[in-house]
This record gives structure tokens, sequence and C-alpha cells, in this order.
């Protein structure tokens, strides 16, 4: 009884005291995939290390490709606002009548 409290208690310990989780979220998938096809060849090892590293580097690229597109479209709603004030735009606001409507 008092083996098992001490071993509750170092699993407790060593949870508490364990580094964040990683954000291999790529390399988990990845080599999942990669397992699966590796076992069909009787590779399984080598399939879910290459699975892995081919997870990693897609969901690398597809992280920057979605901030690229996002700053690119902050980038585009920044400017859109500015191309009504050029030089030259016409601005459809009829300023010569007033606003609240006078009685006769």
């Amino acid at each position: 009884m008092r083996n098992t409290i001490l071993a509750a208690a170092a699993i407790g310990l060593i949870a508490t005291a364990a580094p964040p989780r990683a954000h291999a979220i790529g390399c988990i998938s990845g080599g999942a995939l990669g397992a699966v096809a590796g076992h069909q060849v009787h590779h399984g090892v080598v399939g879910a290390v290459g699975g892995c590293v081919a997870g990693h580097y897609a969901n690398k690229r597809a992280k920057r490709a979605a901030a690229a597109q996002k700053v690119q479209q902050q980038q585009q709603n920044y400017a859109a606002p500015a191309a009504n004030t050029a030089p030259g735009a016409t601005n459809n606001t009829d300023y010569s009548s007033p606003s609240t409507p006078t009685r006769p």
C-alpha cells in the first residue's frame, strides 16, 4: 500500500514538473500515417520517422502560408479606407441639405 502511494506521488510530481507540451501536430499525424503505410511494406518504424519529418514540414509550410495570407488580408483591409480619400475622388455626401427637417 505504501509503495502504491509513493508511486502515485512520484508520478504526480513528475507530471507537474514536466516541461510544457511540444506543438508537434504535424509530426504526430504524419508519423501515424507513415507508420500505417510503412507497416504495409513491413517497415513501420522507418515509415513513422519519414511520416514525422514529412508531417512536420507540411504543418510548418501550412502555418507559414496561413500567416502570409493573414498579413496580406490585414494589408488589404488597412489600404481599403485610404482608397476613398485619394485626390480627385468623388464624395457622394450632400452637405447642402439640413440634417433636421424644417417646419413650414
